[in-house]
């Protein structure tokens, strides 16, 4: 498992004081999951947002260069910019 050692995920001596887990470990990964999706999708919805929105800018800026350079031909290189 990675980089985790079995003696961390070793709850014997919890459960010698009484504690007793709420979830087996299929449910457990579950809510955790449930849980990240949860905490997570704000920040992907806005990344994504965030990423289609730079694409359409640059878009722009191609469109607009193109449409410069064609108008101004003697302009050259600096339509690029």
């Amino acid at each position: 498992m990675g980089d985790v050692k079995n003696k961390l995920l070793d709850v014997s001596k919890l459960e010698s004081h009484g504690w007793k887990p709420k979830h087996n470990g299929k449910q457990a990964i579950k809510q955790a999951t449930r849980h990240l999706t949860n905490e997570l999708q704000p920040i992907l919805v806005l990344s994504v947002f965030f990423i289609l929105w730079i694409r359409a800018a640059k878009l722009c800026k191609e469109k607009e260069n193109a449409l410069i350079a064609s108008e101004h031909p003697h302009l050259g290189l600096l339509a690029l910019l």
